[in-house]
């Protein structure tokens, strides 16, 4: 009998040892299950995150069970070719190109002064009582330098290109669509502007229309320039109306 028992005690022993050791609850699975199906979820939630713009960020995040997110709304930006802003962009290139030209009239005007005025200075010690062409060329420049006053008005061209990019970073600033009232105040600045400049030069203001037309990729805008008014935009005002005909009188 007593080792009957222990032989019962073995067997069961035996058939609980092969029995596994702890069974996986119904919560596990549920669990196991729910991240198996998340992770699919949160792939497409990221992808969509990449590729969705920011407008329909809000509603992404609502659909997929999280928090709203808030949406920054992008301010509209100014076209560049309305008449405004081209208005400004114009002025403020050319006046941009005059300023560096008559800087570089300054500059050369000096050096050509400075040079032939040490010439002019030995050639006294060298001919006494001749001809100095050296001097002579320092009085001519010098005489243009002063009557023309290329330093003077380069200056005022870089005073007018300055407020003209203001005057622009100023029309930025209020976005797009602009109202009525201030396109009615721009127009006035600019012409207040306009009222204090010099006479613009033609060929150098066409220049300035197709640098700024080739910029913005409007190439069929461009106006050819001939090569005298090329060379001497800075120089002459060249008549830039388009040659046409004379209409017939009824």
């Amino acid at each position: 009998m007593k080792n009957g028992h222990i032989q019962h005690t073995q067997a069961a022993t035996t058939s609980t040892t092969s029995a596994p050791t702890s069974t996986p609850t119904s919560a596990e699975p549920a669990r196991a299950g729910s991240e198996t199906r998340g992770q699919p979820g949160t792939v497409a939630r990221q992808r969509r995150d990449v590729h969705t713009p920011a407008s329909e960020t809000q509603a992404v995040n609502a659909d997929d069970g999280g928090a709203a997110l808030p949406v920054v709304a992008q301010p509209a930006q100014l076209d560049p070719e309305d008449p405004l802003i081209w208005r400004v962009m114009i002025s403020a290139l050319y006046h941009q190109k005059r300023e560096r030209f008559l800087d570089g009239v300054d500059r050369c005007s000096q050096a050509i002064g400075m040079l032939g005025g040490a010439a002019a200075f030995a050639a006294v010690f060298t001919t006494p009582g001749g001809f100095s062409v050296p001097g002579a060329i320092v009085a001519v420049v010098g005489a243009g330098a002063l009557c023309y006053g290329p330093g003077a008005k380069a200056r005022r061209h870089a005073e007018l290109a300055r407020d003209y990019k203001s005057l622009h970073a100023a029309i930025v600033r209020c976005g797009a669509p602009l109202t009525v009232e201030q396109r009615c105040d721009f127009d006035a600045r600019i012409l207040l502007l306009e009222a204090n400049e010099p006479a613009a030069l033609g060929a150098l203001v066409t220049q300035c229309h197709n640098e700024l037309s080739v910029a913005l990729d409007r190439a069929h805008a461009v106006t050819p320039l001939r090569l005298r008014e090329r060379l001497f935009a800075n120089w002459i005002d060249f008549d830039q109306t388009p040659a046409e005909k004379p209409k017939e009188l009824p």
